[in-house]
């Protein structure tokens, strides 16, 4: 839905089933933008964000999650994302979101 969302305005874009192979892909095709859930399988979206920030500290970053910013900010690692969409969001708030973040 996401991937999809974005074509629609301009973006192309690439996905991944988990965290793990969402990496590799970045390592293949360093990207202006990266959304990641955090909650996924193999790698969660915070591990993602971290290997990414290490070789790509400037690519922004946004997080989509079921869970509280409360949560989050506990967990740790909201703070190397741009922008944080709490679910349900809609596709004008990911638009949104998605163009400030690569402006």
């Amino acid at each position: 839905m996401i991937a999809g969302a974005l074509k629609r305005i301009g973006f192309q874009t690439r996905h991944a089933e988990n965290g793990r192979k969402a990496y590799d892909l970045f390592l293949k095709h360093r990207c202006d933008l990266v959304v990641t859930d955090y909650q996924m399988p193999v790698m969660d979206g915070f591990a993602l964000i971290n290997k990414i920030k290490i070789i790509s500290p400037s690519t922004p970053v946004i997080l989509v999650s079921g869970i509280t910013l409360d949560d989050l900010s506990e967990i740790g690692g909201i703070s190397t994302v741009e922008e944080v969409l709490l679910k349900p969001f809609s596709l004008i708030q990911l638009h949104r979101a998605a163009l400030r973040a690569v402006k």
